[in-house]
């Protein structure tokens, strides 16, 4: 029953991605896939432990003297093709009384169960790992800056934008990942798709 699903939904993506508008093809995806899709869930994590939506997390820094790190993991709960782009953003908050610089590195990010970190065999950097994310998979991960200066007491943000077209016109890479996509989620419905992990570094900045 769960192989004729499975090829179903294929069927689906392929045959009638041209022919029906978008709007049409997500009533039937979520119809014919009952539970096993949901619309993004996105969730933030920091050393902490505190869990919060997007929308409800402040990160604040006060920046004085000393360089601050902190790590922020995201984690997007489900993915697939014909999926609305989703953006959202997380504040930065200079409390200080000089300019700070603002600065994030990839540390590492998991797709559907699979791991790729900084420094695995003493070859990926972060750049590496960010244009991986822009570049490799018919979805798109994107996070951008709003300044990476923060005057004192005023506030800049992080955007996440993920997107991932129901025609991203690599036939050969949606029927792929669409698999892997379906695969991941019939066996572990519960895990994110994706889990990323920034360091982001406020600096004073002297004037």
């Amino acid at each position: 029953m769960k192989e004729k699903k499975k090829n179903n939904l294929l069927v689906l993506f392929k045959v009638l991605r041209k022919r029906v508008k978008l709007s049409t093809l997500l009533m039937l995806i979520v119809t014919f896939s009952s539970s096993t899709f949901a619309w993004f869930i996105y969730a933030t994590k920091v050393d902490s432990g505190i869990t919060a939506h997007v929308k409800a997390w402040n990160v604040l820094f006060e920046v004085g003297d000393d360089e601050i790190e902190e790590n922020m993991h995201f984690d997007v709960s489900d993915l697939y093709p014909g999926m609305m782009t989703y953006t959202d953003s997380v504040s930065v908050k200079n409390k200080g009384e000089t300019h700070a610089e603002l600065s994030y590195e990839i540390v590492s990010y998991t797709i559907f169960g699979v791991k790729y970190e900084v420094g695995n065999s003493g070859i990926l950097t972060s750049n590496d790992l960010k244009q991986s994310l822009l570049n490799d998979y018919p979805f798109k991960t994107a996070i951008t800056l709003s300044s990476n200066i923060i005057s004192p007491n005023s506030t800049e943000s992080f955007s996440l934008v993920v997107s991932w077209p129901y025609d991203s016109g690599d036939d050969e890479k949606d029927t792929l990942w669409g698999t892997k996509a379906y695969d991941y989620h019939e066996l572990h419905p519960d895990l994110p798709s994706i889990s990323i992990e920034l360091k982001v570094v406020a600096t004073q900045k002297n004037n």
